[in-house]
């Protein structure tokens, strides 16, 4: 159950740097697509984490075909892009890390600069809910803090040093 918010965080996190990217209007929510490098508009609640009812994008300039809501590699629920009219993608992706049984969390969480996802207690920061971040682990020498980060989403980055 935690787990779910792992895609969406990796997600919304990575869309800052998708340069094709044009912000949502007031209303609508930012939804990624797995294996596409843009960010797309819904209007309103996306498919993500336990959430199999939520939006995809429909066919659009950078999604030919559209995207549906399917189970991903990291056991939650997200966007993945139709090949073709109503085909299926059959592309697979690994899950990025394994936190079962970690005592950093069992929540994989991506951060923004790093080049990994790490493990965090859940409820983690994502979308719109501040809650936990990665903390100093194995592999990870800094812990991470939940801010609103550009695209006007919760994500994990490393704190600013104060001048």
């Amino acid at each position: 159950m935690h787990k779910s918010a792992y895609f969406l965080a990796l997600a919304l996190v990575a869309a800052p740097s998708l340069a094709s990217f044009a912000p949502c209007f007031d209303g609508e929510l930012e939804v990624s697509v797995q294996g596409v490098s843009s960010a797309f508009c819904v209007a309103s609640e996306g498919c993500s984490g336990s959430n199999t009812t939520g939006l995809c994008p429909e066919p659009q300039a950078g999604l030919q075909y559209g995207s549906y809501c399917d189970l991903l590699e990291t056991d939650v629920y997200g966007c993945k892009p139709y090949v073709g009219v109503d085909q299926k993608t059959t592309v697979t992706y690994e899950a990025p890390v394994d936190c079962t049984g970690s005592p950093a969390g069992d929540v994989p969480v991506s951060i923004v600069g790093a080049e990994r996802a790490y493990c965090a207690i859940g409820p983690v920061c994502s979308g719109n809910a501040l809650g936990n971040c990665p903390g100093v682990q194995e592999g990870l020498l800094q812990a991470s803090e939940c801010v609103m980060i550009p695209s006007g989403v919760y994500g994990c980055t490393f704190p600013t040093l104060m001048p």
